[in-house]
């Protein structure tokens, strides 16, 4: 079975609430579905980046990068980035839909930065592609446009407060995405993604100049940046049409009590079962707190083990214990999974 939940990191954020049990945040991922549904007879897709600019030959030649080309030259990398990571980004969740790296192509580099055409039905047939290909999603624009920030820190010496310097780029990124159902040569998707990136450099200087200039003309720095921005414009749209593992948290009770604290020991550590056979023993203490605590911890080991209904209804047995806040919202959080869980499973193949 594929966990469509699952921890992490093993790193716990405490928390103390107004009732004295102790709790811990957990940082957790979670599938969840995609935001448009893909028509069931799409399987294989192909991947077209319609982006590129031309990068004159000088550029392509030498090993090492003028200064003053960068621009297109990087530009490039983070159209190329982006499609290649949406194409890997797909093929690590065992859904029915295939996009591997060989299957993306690119068109001739344009002069300019410009939003290409939406394909007619002629032209999808003109397209060559595999007999079995059924799909083609195209990046037909991508424009990113900086803006240089500054950090400023103050370290007290010598009497006086002497300021250091540390330089970033605000990055704005927009794409434009087309989604074609190549059985029906028509356009299922069209989606304009706009994200915001903020980069540091990984060095404080002492004056404006400097801390700017690395950013500007460290290529190694600058070529990394660029492939960031291409890994996250094409996992953002990965995340529109298939299901992928999205961070959220999680917050548990963890102490007051030693039973607590041992059942919550075993959840970081793994041991399901044995927090589990733990919190048991406790659903039925005449304190109701307490049982409260112990069912609703069931559910989250529940939720872990992606039984959710058996999740949702521990967590019902803690409200009707003693009604919270944090079970109420709890409570909404696996109502909505739920709900969302048809979908996933009708892409996902286990």
């Amino acid at each position: 079975m594929y966990r469509i939940t699952r921890i992490s990191l093993l790193l716990a954020v405490p928390l103390v609430l107004s009732s004295c049990f102790i709790s811990h945040s957990i940082p957790i991922e979670i599938v969840r579905p995609g935001e448009i549904e893909i028509p069931g007879n799409i399987n294989n897709i192909v991947i077209l980046n319609r982006s590129l600019i031309t990068v004159s030959d000088s550029i392509l030649a030498d090993t090492v990068i003028e200064m003053e080309t960068i621009p297109e030259y990087m530009y490039n990398v983070a159209s190329t980035s982006t499609v290649r990571n949406l194409a890997e980004t797909i093929t690590k969740i065992p859904s029915r839909i295939s996009a591997y790296p060989e299957n993306v192509l690119e068109t001739l580099p344009e002069d300019s930065i410009y939003v290409k055409p939406v394909f007619s039905v002629n032209d999808l047939l003109e397209i060559n592609l595999e007999p079995d290909v059924n799909g083609l999603i195209s990046l037909d624009y991508l424009s990113i446009t900086d803006s240089l920030v500054l950090d400023v820190n103050y370290h007290f010496s010598s009497g006086v407060f002497i300021p250091s310097f540390v330089a970033g780029i605000h990055r704005r990124i927009t794409a434009i995405w087309r989604f074609y159902d190549l059985n029906e040569s028509e356009l299922i998707d069209e989606y304009v993604s706009r994200k915001l990136l903020l980069f540091f450099s990984p060095n404080s200087e002492w004056d404006v100049f400097s801390a700017t200039n690395f950013l500007l003309t460290d290529v190694n720095f600058i070529k990394e940046i660029y492939e960031e921005t291409g890994w996250n414009t094409g996992y953002g749209y990965a995340r529109r049409i298939i299901p992928v593992f999205t961070p959220e948290e999680r917050t548990i009770y963890s102490g007051k009590y030693i039973w607590l604290r041992r059942s919550f020991k075993y959840m970081v550590n793994n041991k399901w079962k044995e927090a589990e056979d733990l919190l048991l023993t406790y659903c039925r203490h005449e304190n109701p707190m307490k049982a409260a605590a112990a069912f609703f911890n069931l559910g989250f080991i529940s939720e872990m083990e992606s039984d959710l209904q058996l999740a949702r209804f521990y967590v019902e047995m803690s409200l009707k214990k003693h009604p919270t806040a944090k079970a109420r919202a709890y409570h909404q959080i696996l109502e909505k999974r739920i709900e969302e869980k048809p979908r996933i499973d009708e892409l996902l193949v286990f």
